[in-house]
């Protein structure tokens, strides 16, 4: 668990295929938020407002380790990031 001002974070590495994603850091300016991670390979990015709809990923095969959301709508704004490819939510 971290806490970077206004923002609060819980990092758990997920597994796809053998690699490895993690979340660093997130850090929110008011207009974007900027999420640091660690990742053995290239993620998927996952937002939902309610924990419940997630929908389709918005942003696909994002390389490095760092993804900008800078259109974060709403009060509050969860994020998952997966390896690329692998499904989100996981089936039951």
């Amino acid at each position: 668990v971290g806490t970077n001002g206004d923002v609060s974070f819980i990092s758990e590495a997920t597994t796809g295929g053998g690699d490895t994603v993690s979340i660093d850091d997130i850090t929110y300016t008011g207009s974007s938020v900027v999420i640091d991670f660690t990742s053995t390979a290239n993620v998927d990015v996952y937002a939902s407002s309610d924990l419940v709809n997630w929908g389709s990923p918005i942003a696909t095969n994002v390389p490095g380790t760092q993804f900008t959301d800078n259109s974060p709508s709403g009060a509050k704004k969860f994020y998952v990031l997966v390896i690329t490819g692998t499904p989100y939510p996981p089936a039951p």
